[in-house]
């Protein structure tokens, strides 16, 4: 499951959205994101592992400090067997929940909001009905989530659409 951090986050608001959500990953976009997730990293006790995008951020690897590449991800992506990813997007249930957005926190603490993928699935739909094309809503639930609702969270602290696939 997906959970947007805001890049313009503060150090303890990422803190506050992974905590709250349980996360065990964050992606970060580049060097800038991880220095916030570093700086209360031992507040959050249920993350194990950062992602950064920006090739150009040194990478520490998970026996270092739990830092890894995009690239690192994906070349361990493609050593699993493809049996498993599709065991993982068959088991996936509208009820499910697909994400967690996280209000502005005018009146407090960001409050987490749950996004089901039926729910997302009936969004593409009215899109798809409605004949314009979306380019923010390129895939479906099952193949951008690829987790049942018993699987962690990942954070993701960075604008860009989170449907992307490695």
């Amino acid at each position: 499951m997906v959970v947007p951090i805001y890049p313009t986050n503060s150090p303890e608001e990422c803190e506050w959205v992974a905590g709250n959500s349980e996360s065990v990953a964050i992606v970060c976009e580049d060097a800038s994101q991880v220095l916030k997730i570093a700086s209360v990293r031992e507040r959050l006790p249920k993350l194990r592992t950062i992602v950064v995008i920006d090739s150009l951020a040194q990478p520490g690897g998970e026996e270092g400090n739990g830092t890894l590449s995009l690239a690192d991800v994906r070349e361990r992506g493609r050593a699993r067997d493809a049996s498993e990813l599709a065991a993982r997007r068959d088991a996936v249930r509208p009820e499910d929940p697909f994400t967690f957005i996280y209000t502005s926190g005018t009146t407090g603490p960001p409050k987490g909001c749950v996004l089901s993928h039926g729910n997302y699935r009936s969004v593409l739909s009215m899109l798809q009905a409605s004949g314009r094309p979306s380019t923010r809503t390129a895939t479906s639930p099952s193949s951008a989530a690829r987790r049942t609702s018993s699987s962690p969270r990942v954070a993701r602290t960075s604008p860009r659409p989170t449907s992307r696939t490695t």
